[in-house]
């Protein structure tokens, strides 16, 4: 993987999981600061994919970014958030590292 592809895609997972977790604030918090965060974060991803797109495979990137956004958000609110995983959830988790790390080879 290039490093240009390289640092859209960790553009795009960071700007996915930022936005995704300025949206929990902000539901927690009303405060308009976290949904502008969000906001801007969902431009930059935008921005990311649209540089992707334009020289990597759709099918490859938008599930890799999406599958390691989703681990990453997971992992986050049990962290952050103390939210609990039932089994289920593990292997779900488990099977996205998977893919992940499966996709990443292609890329």
């Amino acid at each position: 993987m290039k490093i240009n592809t390289f640092l859209w895609t960790l553009a795009a997972i960071s700007s996915t999981v930022a936005g995704v977790m300025s949206m929990k604030q902000y539901a927690e918090t009303k405060q308009l600061f976290w949904s502008a965060l969000s906001i801007t974060c969902y431009m930059i991803l935008l921005l990311s994919f649209s540089t992707l797109f334009a020289t990597k495979d759709v099918a490859i990137v938008y599930p890799f970014v999406k599958a390691s956004s989703i681990a990453i958000i997971v992992m986050a609110g049990v962290i952050f958030y103390k939210e609990k995983l039932d089994s289920q959830s593990i292997i779900a988790i488990i099977m996205i590292l998977i893919a992940t790390f499966m996709l990443s080879k292609k890329l």
